[in-house]
C-alpha cells in the first residue's frame, strides 16, 4: 500500500499528485511497529500489547515509535506547521 501511495505522490505527470505536492508537505512514516510485524503481529508490539490503545499517552520507554511520532506531530503543530493541530499533551 505504501509503495502505491508513494508512487502516485511522486508521479511527475499526475495532475493530482502535482496539486497535492503544491499544497501539502508529506511526512512519511512507513512502519511504526517493525518489531511486532517481524513476529507476525500487525497491531501488537513485540510484547503482545495492542499499540492502538496507546496513542493517547505513549511513553518513550514502552511505545517508543508511537511516542516519537506523536512528539513530532505536536512539535510541528506548536511551530504552526500543520493545518489541523493534533491534541497537544
Amino acid at each position: 500500500m505504501m509503495h502505491g501511495c508513494l508512487g502516485m505522490l511522486l508521479d511527475p505527470h499526475d495532475p493530482r499528485a502535482k496539486a497535492l505536492r503544491r499544497h501539502f508537505v508529506f511526512k512519511v512514516i512507513p512502519q511504526l511497529n517493525p518489531d511486532g510485524v517481524a513476529r507476525g503481529h500487525y497491531r501488537m508490539d513485540q510484547w503482545g500489547r495492542n499499540l492502538n490503545r496507546y496513542y493517547t499517552e505513549p511513553t518513550p520507554e514502552e511505545q517508543p515509535t508511537i511516542w516519537a511520532v506523536k512528539t513530532l506531530a505536536c512539535s510541528l503543530a506548536k511551530e504552526g506547521r500543520t493545518r489541523t493541530p493534533p491534541v497537544l499533551p
